[in-house]
């Protein structure tokens, strides 16, 4: 979590459903206060880390002598209700490219077979006409 001037303010990690949980912040005026929530590469290579921040805006109004709060959340600019990262991981190698070469072989197989009936036929046209 970081403070509007990027600040950190405190690191966390997430639960074993995923969830990051913040200390709350101590708000004691009224105002708008801006907070970004950033995930910390982890050194897994296979994983492709979401780098975009979550946007974290919170007003506080008061109101008959009680300070209340409204938090919004947006991501690349877009309001979300539910702020998550995205994280991708990268497919493993599945043998495409051995599979591509055995369809090629495949194909040149019936490539060369074909020719070969082709070369055959010949032959025995060849043969007929020479009886």
């Amino acid at each position: 979590l970081h403070d509007h001037p990027g600040t950190v303010m405190e690191t966390v990690r997430n639960n074993e459903s995923g969830e990051v949980i913040f200390q709350p912040v101590r708000i004691s005026r009224e105002g708008t206060f801006l907070f970004k929530i950033r995930e910390v590469k982890g050194a897994n290579s296979s994983i492709v880390y979401d780098e975009e921040p979550i946007a974290v805006r919170v007003v506080a109004r008061e109101s008959g002598g009680t300070l209340s709060a409204t938090v919004t959340y947006s991501k690349g600019g877009t309001p979300v209700a539910n702020p998550a990262f995205v994280n991708k991981k990268t497919a493993p190698e599945t043998g495409d490219a051995y599979l591509t070469y055995v369809l090629y072989l495949l194909a040149a197989s019936a490539l060369f077979g074909g020719g070969f009936l082709v070369i055959h036929r010949q032959r025995n046209s060849r043969r007929e006409q020479q009886q």
